[in-house]
């Protein structure tokens, strides 16, 4: 939450934290989450996205861009619980549980994301069929095109080294060295350098200035000398002949052998795709340090692969969810320990007033839940892909996410594709109403919810006042947390810190709050609104602004009771 929210203590006006706070009495009425609704949140397992951050995506996007977000099509079985969820929902939120593997590798480039998928994709570099200073740079995912850029053709130097004479040098005890030339690179190893000697390499000549690496001290011990590479430096050799001189230098510098090499720069001996020009895609970052990809058949990458997902995996989804407004979030796990860490997780954040729920499968446990902002269900599927339990959690969450504030989920048949098992019997359903869990049950061929609760049966001592028992209904949830949401943001919005606290500000700002009243009367999410029962006054400090209200949730119908009487004509 960007500004501080929450509830507070009646008549205890404490707050440092500027923001809004906002207590739910119940007097004959109760509170709604915006009536803007449809937004998921879920930790998941995919094979490919966006590492360690939010993925978001819209239904009406998801169908365009399914294969640039996850890497894969629309329809595919790797985003089976994507499209479950956004049956209902219009826009998710998702956390890769999995993500932050390895990421695959090429010659050529890096994977933009760990996973599996990393090792499907490979990069094509061509020369251009219609342009002749140019190359195409293809990527591939699955030998799917995703990707060409047309780009100009650049050349590289290469030079050839002749090897020449060769001499001896001074004596220096038992020291030696040996040139090994190979691949146009003259390797000058040391041998038995008596303490107090530093063997280095000299090169004396017109042909410009060679780059020499020596070796590491750990290489020297290994081989028992020291080792210098002479190589290539882009643009600095010429041609002509050059002397190279293995050196030990203590008081002077003694020259223990010599080679003559003659140096033969070649122009653009090398030509390919100049990299440095490439624009890194949706699923690669190309290495454009090397300037130069050479013509290939297809380099492809490697090492790409998921996390285990564990514990610190869903606190990192949990840490991040924190910062985004959502409906409801996802719970799709059967591990006790895992399930209590989200169900306090909500408990903690509704209180500091971020009004979600979350849906998570029922399982065995020591105490019932009793809170209205967890949903538990029931049922399990006939057709699990990855658990009977947990793969009917992506589409009741986006349900129960998509819903209106004025409608509610009672009687919703699933759409979805898994087969639900709800052959249950009267005693199943009222089991399930008095325990505050939601049902499918068989109406015909279709799974339909049988009524749409959440866990609160019960109400404590100490919160009498504060709760009723028609919070257990997830209609009067979404009005009252909508409310309660949107009566923060328009406080937030505009008026923390950009109003006076006078006459005229606080008359402004019930203005605003009496729109969001009528608007919910209007789409029959309340009833019966009285305006005057909306009073924002002075706190007790200069900074502080009181308001009450009262409102009448309404709740769709879902129970008859009717007569009929016999005429007996």
């Amino acid at each position: 939450m960007p500004w501080g929210a929450g509830t507070y203590v009646k008549g205890v006006y404490n707050k440092e934290i500027p923001g809004t706070y906002i207590n739910i009495k119940v007097n004959n009425s109760t509170y709604v989450n915006g009536s803007d609704r449809g937004y998921l949140a879920c930790p998941i397992e995919l094979p490919w996205g966006t590492d360690e951050d939010v993925i978001k995506v819209t239904a009406e996007e998801y169908p365009l861009n399914a294969f640039k977000i996850f890497g894969y099509n629309q329809g595919s079985p790797e985003l089976t619980f994507v499209e479950e969820m956004l049956k209902n929902a219009s826009t998710l939120y998702l956390y890769r549980l999995n993500g932050g593997g390895g990421k695959a590798k090429g010659a050529l480039g890096t994977a933009r994301c760990s996973g599996t998928l990393g090792n499907k994709i490979s990069v094509v570099v061509e020369a251009n069929p219609q342009l002749q200073d140019f190359y195409n740079v293809i990527t591939y995912v699955d030998n799917v095109e995703v990707d060409n850029q047309v780009v100009p053709k650049v050349g590289e130097d290469t030079i050839t080294l002749t090897k020449g004479t060769e001499k001896e040098g001074t004596a220096v005890e038992t020291a030696s060295a040996t040139f090994d030339f190979a691949d146009n690179k003259i390797t000058v190893t040391f041998s038995n350098v008596p303490e107090g000697y530093k063997p280095s390499v000299r090169i004396r000549g017109k042909v410009g200035i060679l780059a020499f690496t020596p070796g590491r001290l750990e290489d020297m011990e290994l081989s028992g000398g020291n080792k210098h590479i002479i190589t290539y430096s882009e643009g600095a050799p010429t041609n002509g002949e050059m002397t190279v001189e293995a050196v030990l230098t203590k008081d002077k510098a003694t020259v223990l052998k010599s080679h003559t090499y003659t140096c033969q720069v070649n122009d653009d001996a090398i030509v390919g795709a100049d990299a440095t020009q490439l624009v890194d895609n949706d699923f690669v970052i190309f290495k454009k340090e090397k300037e130069l990809f050479e013509e290939n058949g297809g380099d492809t990458f490697k090492g790409g692969g998921e996390k285990t997902v564990n514990e610190q995996a869903h606190q990192a989804a949990r840490d991040i969810f924190e910062n985004i407004d959502f409906n409801i979030l996802a719970v799709p796990t059967t591990d006790l320990e895992e399930q209590n860490r989200y169900i306090q997780y909500v408990k903690d954040l509704r209180e500091d007033g971020c009004k979600f729920q979350i849906v998570l499968p029922a399982i065995a446990r020591p105490q019932p839940i009793n809170y209205e902002g967890v949903i538990e269900y029931v049922n399990r599927v006939d057709n699990p892909i990855v658990d009977e339990q947990t793969d009917l959690c992506y589409w009741l969450a986006g349900a129960e996410a998509g819903c209106k504030v004025q409608n509610s989920c009672t009687a919703k048949v699933y759409d979805g594709v898994f087969n639900v098992s709800a052959k249950v019997t009267r005693a199943d359903q009222s089991k399930a109403i008095n325990s505050g869990q939601i049902l499918f049950h068989n109406v015909g061929d279709d799974a339909v919810i049988l009524k749409d609760i959440n866990t609160l049966t019960n109400i404590s001592a100490e919160d009498i006042g504060s709760k009723s028992l028609d919070f257990a209904n997830n209609q009067v949830i979404r009005v009252i947390d909508g409310i309660s949401t949107e009566t923060a943001n328009v406080f937030n919005n505009y008026f923390l810190g950009k109003r006076p606290n006078n006459d005229t500000g606080r008359a402004e700002l019930k203005n605003q709050l009496l729109k969001i009243r009528e608007h919910y009367e209007q789409i029959n999410a309340i009833e019966d609104y009285d305006s005057t029962e909306l009073v924002v006054m002075q706190g007790q400090k200069l900074n502080e602004v009181i308001g009450q209200d009262g409102i009448r949730p309404l709740q769709a119908m879902d129970t008859l009771y009717f007569q009929i009487t016999y005429q007996n004509v």
